[in-house]
């Protein structure tokens, strides 16, 4: 699918007047999948409640990116509230990654951003702009050619993962929130807590709780000097109760 044909498929499905964000997902994987003969683009709808990207970029077995897709009116630049959390997590954790509506298209790579740009305009419908179609194929290109992360020091493993609890932390606490019945492995996780150790705790007070053992692992890159070894954050149980009276 070149982008002439991925654009033409975008406006067909906004000319229904049904389109939800979730409407243009199928061109978008095949856009995707279609950059290149051995990359594959995997769509997981039932994780985005969990705040995971919308599509994992794959080539073969490895996950070469990521691509988080809002609908076609969102303003990328002006993401507000929980989306724009949201994003800042993404751009911390995920060393490759596009912010799309369909229309525009950021591509980012460790966290800053490389390219923008814009295929159509969304006014009085969908104006194509066919200035930029090659210069999207291009950069789609470049981001899926990208290699998985080499890590050659200790200050780059301590950023990695230091983004990678934060996402992991917000994945977990969504998880339990959108868990009504409290049937996943994570509220069994609450429920133990719940009945052994704090009978009144809250989802939100076991999200702190949980936060303070990321934080006994998350390396302190920022405190560090260059060579030595990574120092990591303690915290004591007590920290944990202090928490709970902040709410």
């Amino acid at each position: 699918m070149n982008i002439q044909e991925y654009l033409s498929e975008v406006t067909r499905i906004h000319k229904t007047g049904a389109a939800t964000e979730h409407s243009y997902r199928s061109a978008l994987q095949k856009l995707f999948s279609t950059i290149s003969d051995d990359v594959k683009a995997l769509n997981e709808p039932k994780r985005v409640k969990c705040g995971a990207p919308d599509f994992l970029i794959n080539r073969g077995e490895i996950v070469i990116g990521h691509v988080e897709a809002k609908d076609i009116d969102k303003d990328l630049s002006t993401l507000k509230g929980a989306e724009a959390d949201q994003k800042s997590r993404y751009l911390k954790a995920l060393p490759n990654l596009i912010y799309t509506n369909c229309l525009d298209f950021e591509f980012y790579r460790e966290g800053v951003l490389l390219s923008k740009i814009s295929i159509a305009d969304f006014l009085m419908g969908i104006q194509p702009k066919p200035d930029s179609f090659k210069p999207l194929e291009n950069q789609l290109r470049d981001f899926a050619a990208q290699k998985p992360q080499t890590i050659t020091s200790s200050e780059k493993l301590a950023e990695i993962m230091a983004g990678k609890a934060v996402l992991i932390k917000d994945v977990l606490f969504n998880a339990l929130r959108e868990d009504k019945d409290l049937q996943t492995e994570i509220s069994g996780q609450f429920k133990a807590f719940q009945e052994h150790l704090i009978h009144d705790i809250t989802p939100e007070d076991f999200d702190r709780a949980k936060d303070l053992v990321f934080r006994t692992v998350e390396y302190q890159h920022d405190k560090r000097t260059a060579g030595s070894r990574p120092a990591l954050k303690t915290r004591s149980f007590a920290d944990f109760d202090g928490c709970r009276h902040q709410r």
